[in-house]
């Protein structure tokens, strides 16, 4: 049954990313806004640089 089932069929398409230079307050307020608990952090030229969230 899972071996049908792919990763597209369930994932975010519409994702919101944080940048590094961001507060972690501002980061806060992005995942209130958004009601998220994490986000990829993207860099000036939109790469991954890594990702922030609520546990960390």
């Amino acid at each position: 049954m899972l071996k049908s089932i792919k990763v597209a069929d369930y994932m975010t398409r519409r994702l919101v990313t944080i940048r590094p230079e961001m507060s972690v307050n501002e980061a806060i307020r992005v995942f209130l806004e958004h009601k998220i608990s994490g986000a990829p952090v993207v860099d000036e030229n939109g790469s991954l640089v890594g990702v922030f969230s609520e546990s960390d």
